[in-house]
């Protein structure tokens, strides 16, 4: 009986899947480019990472780029590269001791290197803003008085005594190189010997103050620039500028400090001012929140909104005061997100 089934095809040889291929294949003009070897994710330049080394000290020495001498420090501190951030620190004051001598060291350690080391620190660590600020500024003031109390010694006089001394050789100073009109506007027609006691009175609280400013300013650098997303990760994000307002508790030392003021005593008045001027100084930084917090939600931005803050800071200081103050009771920041 005959066979019915149909015959299978033969098995195809490997020379004849070859071809098929080479067919079926894309026709590919040109010699195909070797691929690049993938940079190393997060590597910098080799530029980038030598410009802390003297950018802090080039900021400083500027002048008007003097706000942002730590944030180069910054930088490094909240990234835990301590051994570049430790020879940043030598280097960096080795430049202003040279280009500006020890007095500009002077200020650069207070207002550049304390602010540099510690704020990223304890903003890295996740640790709150105000305790961060208030941690800062304590060590600013402690290296100025290290400062002062050095030099009161290589002196061989008090550390007061010095600050007098050094007090009287500005006035000198400004008695020499001040035209007769600049002078008069700067004592406010006071004698300068009365002038010479009363800035002794203020100069704490305009040194905690300028601290103070010097340690916000450096906190807002960071969150904005928020290297590698650390302060991100450790739940500190630029929106807690717009949110931060000072503790309750502390608008009753503010009132007492001011019944101080009005009723004068001897012993206890001077110091109740400085207090006074540093408590409203955090208030004023309130006031720049919830300033913040409306050019947010009215969607103010770029220069039209960097010019709202010069303009509210210049002519309306005592109306950003009062702002910061009252929001103690009235939460405008609150109320701005219900409307909204």
């Amino acid at each position: 009986m005959a066979n019915l089934r149909p015959e299978s095809p033969a098995p195809a040889s490997q020379e004849d899947l070859t071809q098929e291929r080479e067919k079926d294949a894309p026709e590919v003009k040109g010699r195909p480019s070797p691929k690049k070897p993938r940079s190393e994710p997060g590597r910098q330049p080799g530029w980038v990472r030598v410009t802390p080394l003297f950018l802090s000290a080039i900021l400083f020495l500027s002048g008007i780029f003097s706000v942002f001498c730590a944030l180069p420090l910054q930088v490094l501190s909240l990234q835990k590269r301590w051994k570049l951030l430790l020879l940043s620190l030598v280097l960096n004051s080795a430049w202003v001791i040279l280009l500006g001598g020890f007095a500009s060291f002077a200020l650069y350690a207070v207002y550049g290197l304390v602010p540099g080391v510690l704020l990223g620190w304890l903003m890295g660590r996740g640790t709150s803003l105000t305790r961060s600020l208030a941690v800062t500024v304590a060590g600013m003031m402690t290296v100025a008085g290290g400062v002062v109390l050095g030099v009161a010694v290589y002196h061989q006089v008090s550390p007061f005594d010095e600050v007098r001394n050094q007090v009287s050789v500005f006035l000198r100073w400004m008695e020499v190189s001040l035209a007769p009109e600049a002078r008069e506007n700067l004592l406010g027609g006071m004698d300068p010997k009365d002038w010479s006691k009363a800035f002794l009175h203020e100069l704490p609280s305009a040194l905690i103050l300028f601290a103070l400013a010097q340690a916000w300013l450096s906190a807002v650098f960071l969150l904005r620039a928020n290297p590698g997303g650390i302060l991100g990760m450790k739940g500190l994000k630029p929106d807690l500028i717009r949110n931060w307002r000072v503790p309750d508790l502390w608008v009753w030392p503010t009132i007492a400090c001011a019944v101080f003021m009005v009723f004068e005593i001897e012993q206890v008045t001077p110091w109740a001012t400085n207090a006074f001027r540093v408590l409203m100084g955090l208030y004023a930084l309130q006031g720049l929140a919830i300033l913040g917090a409306f050019l947010d939600a009215w969607k103010i931005r770029g220069f039209l909104r960097n010019a709202v803050y010069v303009g509210v800071l210049f002519l309306m200081m005592p109306l950003l005061l009062s702002v910061g103050f009252f929001d103690q009771w009235f939460d405008f920041r609150k109320k701005l997100r219900q409307s909204t």
